[in-house]
């Protein structure tokens, strides 16, 4: 038995392909001239034409082994039979792990022998990913598929428990099934017969047959965006070490040749952190061979140890606790933090459309822009001072956590190995935020919690994202000199209001539960209508469980349009759009009007003779905290229609600067008792900017207002 396996999955259906072919000729150079390693790979490419391949380049070039994937017919779970296979599924991947680890036939002197087993087991992933973000995980084109992180974490957890862990989930797991299906069944008002409770007898031996037994020494992604704190929470204490990039992988992928041959020449004793090490020493100096090819890139070793990468996630908890307090504290302290983090994410070393940052280089630079600032040391900046040592904290168990980082090109120059989510505005947040919400990471909740408990960087993130940076729209009126309206109306009846995508996003996952229930949880999507999850052999429409949502786009099997279109459309379209990634502005669709303006603008009264209005040239747009298109501004609306030129631009005033205070039952009892006075003529327009003028002050009420008739609890 060798010291190491290496499983290579190459998940190439897609623009990777052509690369992966060159990168299974380094892999196949490494072991023809030195077999003191396995290197089992799987490679799922773009063209129709070739199969999903099985490869074994353990032995000599002579004996190097492809095998058809649909050929074999002995795979742990049954899967549809595809000459294509869909690489994304964490069946295809576990079968292929369990065909090397334990089925592949080889010839060693002499003697037949299954199973390329090892003392060190390396994984490592190939393929398009951006993180988190499930929407390009190892993307599969045919099959219009991608991975997910909890599938992933799945995958992986069942890749490498032992037998009597296994046989110990399966009963669990099939006790939840039953139970579900008779649930369902009592919705629907049917009947099950006993034979068709539970799982089929192949599915059951699937789910308790051991693979790996152990833990997975080395987990590499030759992929993009990996080296995220939310990707190696997800994984953390699954694997002793891992190799991934903050940043980009170029197409070519990893330098395999030159980061496998000490491994395969004689070094194949050595640690998984030592070999960790020398991928990104081999790595960074291959690539700066191509910096002059303006090709940037990064990669970090981690140590994986759970109690490294909780001590990382218990430092970045109470640096984004002290954040939340430093905006919350007093007025001093907002607004130095708001711009000392502003300046410190603008500068920052960046990632994924500046949607990801370098952790330490965000602490350093915040840090540093804190104790800039004068008379920090006073004891109204306590707050602030917190921060920077917080951020140093954070430094140090960083420091503690990645074993080595490096970098070649300018591009990723201050990259520090861990990256962080870190968008810069909410349209972007909420374009993340299933896939956001369903990492172990972020989601907290445990099976004692009787509700949802998120991490304090998520909720960091949505204050700052709606309430710190939020740039808000104009108010819908008449101005100084502008005019804002509603360009479509709609029915002012509506009693349920439209609700902000972070609240309709968070309501949605507190609701249902994510595709094997809470963070944690073993149980991998079933069909409830189905005797035999996950598929049928021959059955052409997978079965899918009720509460998984579908991928991006559409259905496992189905023939989508090509890369190029799709990534112009849907989910994709909304993640690449620039402007709503890069600018926290409130983007209302049914607002117009006319901003800025000395032009005389013609109307026509009810008669139809036209009138003429000039608006005054100081610009003076009030912002409202309700959203447009509410009641609130519908029932202003409605009463400024009853006054006419100068009354009704300061009766607008008035009314918006009331709005201001957010208390809509106040505002709109305020409004019911202006429209009574109108009738009686006991309250005219004169008295209500008198009685504004004695009692405002830049849109806030005094004390006084609050016992004024009709203000009462304001």
């Amino acid at each position: 038995m060798k010291d190491w396996t290496f499983m290579i999955y190459l998940s190439g259906d897609n623009n990777l392909s052509v690369d992966m072919a060159y990168s299974i000729e380094q892999m196949r150079r490494i072991t023809a001239t030195n077999q003191k390693i396995n290197i089992l790979v799987y490679f799922d490419g773009y063209s129709a034409e070739i199969p999903t391949l099985y490869a074994d380049f353990s032995g000599s070039y002579d004996d190097h082994l492809f095998q058809r994937s649909y050929k074999f017919t002995e795979k742990l779970f049954k899967v549809p039979i595809d000459l294509n296979e869909n690489s994304a599924s964490m069946y295809n991947l576990l079968n292929f792990v369990h065909w090397g680890v334990n089925q592949v036939e080889y010839t060693e002197k002499g003697v037949a022998r299954k199973g390329r087993k090892a003392t060190n087991y390396a994984m490592i992933f190939s393929g398009h990913s951006m993180g988190f973000q499930s929407i390009g995980l190892f993307q599969d084109s045919k099959a219009n598929y991608n991975m997910t992180m909890p599938k992933l974490r799945w995958a992986l957890d069942r890749m490498q428990a032992k037998q009597a862990d296994l046989i110990e989930w399966a009963a669990d797991d099939e006790k939840k099934y039953t139970a579900r299906q008779l649930e369902n069944a009592e919705k629907c008002n049917e009947t099950i017969p006993d034979e068709e409770l539970g799982w089929s007898d192949d599915y059951r031996i699937s789910r308790q047959t051991e693979i790996l037994g152990q833990q997975v020494s080395l987990l590499g992604f030759d992929s993009c965006m990996m080296g995220m704190l939310e990707v190696g929470s997800q994984f953390k204490g699954l694997a002793e070490t891992m190799v991934a990039s903050e940043g980009s992988i170029p197409n070519t992928g990893w330098s395999y040749a030159q980061m496998l041959a000490d491994v395969a020449n004689g070094y194949s004793s050595i640690s998984s952190a030592a070999i960790a090490i020398q991928f990104v020493d081999k790595y960074i100096k291959q690539q700066n061979r191509h910096a002059i090819g303006s090709v940037s890139v990064d990669i970090a070793a981690w140590d994986l140890d759970a109690t490294k990468v909780e001590a990382v996630d218990t430092a970045f908890e109470a640096f984004a606790d002290a954040l939340i307090t430093g905006f919350k504290a007093n007025d001093a302290c907002h607004g130095h933090l708001k711009l000392a983090l502003l300046s410190a994410r603008f500068n920052c070393q960046s990632y994924t459309m500046e949607q990801n940052v370098d952790l330490v280089d965000l602490c350093e630079l915040l840090a540093k822009e804190i104790r800039s600032v004068p008379n920090v040391a006073d004891k109204q900046f306590a707050p602030l001072t917190d921060i920077a040592d917080k951020a140093d904290a954070l430094i140090a168990a960083v420091r503690n956590c990645v074993l080595l980082s490096g970098f070649s090109g300018g591009k990723n120059q201050f990259s520090n190995g861990i990256s962080i989510y870190f968008p810069w505005t909410k349209d972007s947040y909420c374009s993340s935020l299933n896939d956001y919400l369903r990492l172990r990471f972020v989601d907290r909740t445990t099976k004692e919690d009787k509700e949802k408990v998120y991490s304090k960087w998520k909720t960091f993130l949505e204050i700052y994202l709606t309430e710190i940076t939020f740039r808000r729209s104009p108010a819908v009126g008449i101005f100084d000199s502008s005019i804002v309206f509603e360009s479509f109306t709609e029915d002012k009846d509506k009693k349920v209001e439209d609700k902000d995508c972070i609240t309709s996003g968070n309501e949605s996952h507190a609701e249902r539960n994510p595709p094997y229930g809470r963070p944690g949880d073993r149980v991998p999507p079933y069909d409830l209508d189905n005797k035999n999850p996950p598929y049928d052999v021959g059955n052409k429409n997978p079965p899918y469980d009720v509460n998984n949502r579908y991928p991006p786009y559409g259905r496992p099997g189905d023939r989508g349009l090509g890369d190029i279109v799709r990534g112009m459309t849907g989910a994709m379209g909304q993640f690449f759009d620039q402007y709503g990634r890069v600018k926290n502005v409130q983007m209302p669709w049914n607002i117009a009007g006319f901003s800025s303006t000395n032009t005389e603008l013609r109307s026509r009264n009810s008669e139809g003779r036209p009138i003429i209005t000039k608006p005054i040239g100081a610009r003076n747009l009030p912002q409202v905290v309700v959203q447009p298109g509410t009641r609130i501004k519908r029932n202003i609306d409605d009463l400024l229609a009853s006054f006419k030129g100068a009354e009704e631009i300061k009766l607008a005033r008035l009314l918006y600067a009331m709005a201001e205070a957010g208390d809509e039952v106040a505002l709109n009892t305020f409004i019911a008792d202006i429209r009574k006075s109108l009738k009686k003529s006991e309250f005219t327009v004169k008295d209500s900017l008198v009685f504004a003028k004695e009692n405002i002050k830049d849109g806030v009420f005094l004390d006084k207002v609050k016992n004024l008739p009709g203000l009462k609890g304001l």
